[in-house]
């Protein structure tokens, strides 16, 4: 009876050990799993945010030089008004001081807006609020550049001469928009470009 007991102890010890060892292997599976899971999204929004800094710094320097362009046509609004505009007849992007072929010689990049979105990229608020605020002010900057590249010089009536005054008024205060809208875009990218740096 004793050797019976024995041999059901020494069974029921060695079932527990080998269900010890399952649980432990399966646990320890999972874990590695969840490790592996944690590693590849951690790399995967450190990728994105690489992406993102590269896009803003080439944003930044894009926005830098369109300001300076802009700035130098509205440096000119006076002249222009004191001297030409009582001769001009009609509305002539090209009669306009430093005015070089477009209003936008250079366009802005956005596709930090998918990154955010992307299920896979998992980043922390502060970044997600950083990148949606920079989206933003990139959507308030494109709806103040459309509203005179596209809507102003596509739908007014440019060539109606009663309105030569009126047209260029408008024009120079559009791009005084464009020029207010970049000028807070560089400096939030300068400032989010430093933090994200870090």
């Amino acid at each position: 009876m004793i050797m019976k007991t024995i041999k059901i102890n020494k069974r029921f010890t060695d079932h527990f050990i080998n269900a010890l060892l399952i649980f432990a292997s399966v646990f320890l599976a999972f874990w590695l799993n969840e490790v592996r899971i944690e590693k590849k999204e951690k790399e995967l929004a450190i990728n994105a945010k690489f992406e993102i800094l590269a896009e803003w710094k080439i944003n930044l320097s894009i926005l830098e030089r369109s300001k300076a362009y802009h700035a130098l046509i509205l440096n000119n609004k006076s002249n222009f008004f004191v001297n030409n505009l009582e001769t001009i007849s009609h509305f002539d992007l090209n009669l306009i001081p430093g005015f070089e072929d477009r209003i936008q010689k250079e366009t802005t990049t956005n596709n930090s807006k998918g990154l955010v979105v992307d299920q896979q990229i998992n980043f922390d608020v502060k970044t997600k609020l950083t990148i949606n605020q920079i989206n933003e002010q990139h959507l308030k900057l494109t709806m103040a550049t459309n509203a005179l590249d596209f809507d102003f010089l596509n739908q007014r009536e440019l060539f109606d001469k009663s309105k030569v005054k009126e047209n260029y008024l408008m024009f120079y205060s559009l791009l005084e928009e464009i020029v207010t809208q970049e000028s807070i875009m560089i400096e939030r990218l300068k400032v989010v470009i430093n933090d994200l740096n870090k």
